[in-house]
């Protein structure tokens, strides 16, 4: 994807960047003559291939520890003078094979329970802590959550994202007076890979949405007539 080099260069810091869904807005990103700052599980070989094709800062980070949040954020932040976007698209729904759909809440592990919400919710609450100070006026902070027809199998997974949005709806208010908007993208199901190859069955644009129609809601939220939208919960699903 070419870059727009007229467009004088912001920062980003995106997590889950190398999902469907992140790497999409990702390519938004780059496209905008964006500086990017990617935080990916180092857990996962997937990361390596999908990231050599982009110009990007890595940072592996296991955003289900939140002392190991803590303390690489912190580097990180000696090392940034701003940032004008922050993005959370990193979640837990599989781990490995294993799918957490249709599982009863009391048969979840108790650190299957911390991870997913660490990953998918507080992680970004420890990011956002941290670096608010950096953030820009002007500066967006966007996260996706997740349209869910019941949250029965789902649970955590689902509180993950609920949790979210309510983070995103309080920063917009709290951040108004800095000029900084905050919005989460809430999609329905969506053909990544990872949709693919546990739902097949699904994973076809007559049930499902696509990463680059959220790419697109995103790129709206980016731009300049976006300014004054803050606070929003914007649903894209089939």
């Amino acid at each position: 994807m070419q870059r727009n080099t007229d467009i004088p260069r912001k920062t980003a810091l995106i997590t889950g960047a190398t999902s469907g869904i992140g790497e999409a807005l990702m390519q938004e990103l780059l496209a905008s003559n964006t500086e990017v700052y990617a935080i990916v599980s180092p857990h996962s070989a997937q990361h390596a291939s999908v990231l050599k094709r982009y110009a990007v800062n890595v940072y592996p980070i296991d955003l289900g520890d939140l002392s190991q949040v803590a303390s690489q954020i912190g580097k990180l932040y000696k090392r940034l003078s701003s940032i004008d976007f922050l993005v959370h698209v990193a979640g837990v729904y599989h781990y490995g094979e294993k799918v957490y759909s249709d599982i009863k809440f009391e048969d979840y592990q108790m650190d299957e329970l911390s991870n997913i919400m660490n990953v998918g919710y507080s992680s970004f609450t420890v990011i956002t802590h941290k670096l608010l100070p950096k953030l820009t006026s002007g500066a967006r902070i966007i996260g996706i959550s997740g349209t869910f027809s019941s949250a029965q199998g789902w649970l955590p997974y689902y509180m993950s994202k609920k949790n979210l949005e309510s983070f995103i709806i309080g920063l917009a208010d709290e951040l108004k007076a800095r000029n900084i908007t905050a919005n989460c993208i809430s999609p329905g199901d969506t053909i990544t890979p990872s949709y693919q190859r546990f739902f097949p069955e699904y994973a076809t644009e007559e049930y499902a949405i696509t990463p680059a129609d959220i790419g697109a809601i995103f790129k709206f939220l980016l731009s300049e007539p976006a300014r004054y939208v803050t606070g929003q919960i914007i649903t894209v699903r089939k």
